[in-house]
């Protein structure tokens, strides 16, 4: 109800979202932290419980922002691929994802925060000029610039840097620091 009378019906889903296991000896997970009453916005909670502190409030803003998207209806992206090719049988590719219905990103996504896509991420849109391209035009090559990419994972952490994080996290104490030190040793 909260998401048809805010959102609309192209926000719902054809059929409500039920979660349910086809395996009888599955062992199902912990009941779901929820809110038990979707109206209560983040917003209305800051007046009706002005109270509640700052990490509490962006505790309640994203268990409700993730419990309403599961309730609403997938996202919708237009995909457009371009293929280039020269005589020397060289290729190049361009990709694009242009969001058309934002179904649950509507609400699981805060003003101001990228949309980083979902299984990939989404390809960033293409210039005006590769969009208006059609199939056979012929292209003059301006520049061909031959890059890769690589990432790099994260560095290990020495006992002296995994100190360090635990602290700015905030985990544990200093006296529990020796302990987590010897579990990391038989691991």
């Amino acid at each position: 109800d909260y998401i048809l009378e805010t959102h609309g019906e192209r926000y719902l889903p054809e059929k409500p979202v039920h979660h349910s296991s086809s395996n009888r000896a599955a062992q199902e997970a912990h009941e779901a932290i929820r809110p038990v009453d979707f109206s209560v916005t983040p917003q209305e909670l800051r007046t009706l419980a002005p109270g509640l502190g700052e990490k509490e409030q962006a505790l309640y803003e994203l268990v409700w922002r993730r419990a309403v998207a599961s309730q609403m209806a997938n996202s919708v992206y237009d995909q457009l691929r371009i293929k280039l090719s020269s005589a020397e049988e060289d290729e190049a590719t361009a990709s694009a994802s242009v969001l058309a219905k934002p179904g649950f990103r509507a609400v699981s996504l805060r003003t101001g925060e990228e949309d980083a896509g979902s299984a990939g991420g989404a390809a960033p849109a293409l210039p005006a000029e590769l969009a208006a391209l059609s199939e056979g035009d012929v292209l003059s090559l301006r520049d061909v610039l031959p890059t890769q990419h690589f990432t790099e994972p994260p560095p290990r952490f020495s006992e002296g840097s995994l100190v360090k994080r635990l602290e700015e996290l905030g985990v544990g104490r200093p006296s529990t620091y020796s302990g987590i030190m010897k579990v990391r040793a038989r691991a």
